[in-house]
C-alpha cells in the first residue's frame, strides 16, 4: 500500500510539472496569433490594463441611455489555450424604448467580448493618449439582428471621476443572398462617440 501511495504521488507530480512546461505565458498585449499559438498557451493581461475598464459605465443624455457592463475574465479556456478577457452585457434606449438590450436575455456567449489592446500609436491613432495609455477595442454583437458592430473604449477621468470614450462603429452584413435577404444589414446604435460615467 505503501509502494502504491509513492507511486501515485510520483505520477501526480510529473504530471502536474508536464503541464506547467507546457504552458507558455505571453503577455496579451502581442495578440494572439491564431496561426501560430502554442496548446495551453496562456495569454495573460500581464501589466493589468484590462482592469481600469471593468464596472459599470452609463452615458445618458438627449434622451439616449447607454449603459454597458464589463467585468475581467482571468484565464479563460478556449479549448486550446488560455487568455484574459473582458465579457459583458449591454443596454441601448432612445427616449425610453429599448432598441437593444442584453441584460434581459443573456446568452452563453457574451454581447460584449474579445478585447484588442491598442497603443496610442495604433489605428485608430490617439494623439491625446499617453504611450502608456491602452484603448480596448471590443465587439459590440446584438443577438437580435444577428450583426456585430465594434466599439473602442478609453479611460480617462472627467470631473474627478473615472469615465471612459467610446466610440461606436456600426457592424454590417458582409454577404448574403439576394434572394433571401437579411432583416437588418446594419446594428441599433449608431456610428457616434459617447462619453461613460463609472457608476
Amino acid at each position: 500500500m505503501k509502494h502504491l501511495i509513492i507511486i501515485a504521488t510520483t505520477l501526480l507530480s510529473f504530471v502536474s510539472n508536464a503541464l506547467q512546461v507546457n504552458s507558455e505565458i505571453i503577455d496579451i498585449e502581442e495578440g494572439i496569433d491564431y496561426s501560430n499559438i502554442v496548446q495551453n498557451s496562456y495569454y495573460k493581461d500581464i501589466n493589468n490594463f484590462l482592469d481600469q475598464f471593468e464596472g459599470t459605465w452609463v452615458y445618458n443624455n438627449a434622451g439616449v441611455y447607454f449603459k454597458i457592463v464589463l467585468e475581467k475574465i482571468v484565464k479563460k479556456n478556449s479549448g486550446y489555450f488560455f487568455y484574459d478577457t473582458l465579457e459583458g452585457e449591454y443596454q441601448y434606449t432612445v427616449n425610453g424604448n429599448d432598441l437593444v438590450n442584453t441584460f434581459s436575455n443573456p446568452a452563453l456567449i457574451s454581447a460584449i467580448r474579445t478585447p484588442i489592446l491598442l497603443k496610442s500609436n495604433w489605428k485608430p491613432l490617439c494623439p491625446d493618449c499617453s504611450p502608456q495609455n491602452r484603448r480596448v477595442d471590443l465587439i459590440l454583437a446584438e443577438r437580435s439582428r444577428n450583426l456585430s458592430g465594434g466599439i473602442i473604449l478609453r479611460r480617462i477621468t472627467v470631473n474627478g471621476k473615472p469615465a471612459l470614450q467610446g466610440s461606436v462603429s456600426k457592424g454590417g452584413v458582409a454577404t448574403y443572398d439576394p434572394e433571401n435577404p437579411p432583416a437588418y444589414f446594419t446594428t441599433s446604435i449608431p456610428e457616434q462617440d459617447f462619453l461613460f460615467i463609472k457608476q
